[in-house]
């Protein structure tokens, strides 16, 4: 692997990202689990975890993907009106809350059973009120 500049700073930024706590405040933020999150970055939830946790050291690719994917979630977030960003609700949270598969909530907005955004990096969003009883508390507020 060939490292330039660029995959020098997101590395950095990955590495600071997960030892400083950066990431799990995204994550509380965005109301999204651990392994959710590990799933869009494109890690098992249990590295995330061990990672997070200092039982296990990051390589310079997982820093890098990690890095990479925060960039994503910046510009994801950066790119939403406050006003709108509140009214969402992450469909890994929906799916939990009604006992329903990740798949039928992603057929339901193919479809257009749902109105939602698709945040890049940061996944699928279902705007609050879509399914019925998704709780207030589940709402999305930026940092």
């Amino acid at each position: 692997m060939v490292i330039d500049q660029t995959m020098i700073e997101l590395a950095k930024a990955g590495y600071a990202a997960v030892l400083d706590g950066e990431l799990a405040h995204l994550r509380d933020t965005l109301k999204m689990t651990r392994n959710a999150q590990a799933r869009l970055i494109g890690l098992e939830g249990e590295s995330l975890r061990r990672y997070e946790t200092l039982e296990r050291g990051m390589n310079i690719e997982t820093a890098v993907r990690i890095g990479e994917w925060l960039w994503g979630a910046e510009r994801a977030m950066d790119s939403v009106p406050d006003e709108l960003f509140k009214q969402l609700v992450p469909i890994d949270t929906v799916a939990r809350q009604y006992s329903r598969t990740m798949q039928e909530l992603e057929d339901g907005c193919e479809n257009g059973t749902y109105r939602h955004e698709r945040l890049g990096v940061l996944g699928t969003f279902i705007y609050q009120g879509e399914v019925k009883g998704v709780s207030r508390k589940a709402q999305v507020t930026k940092g």
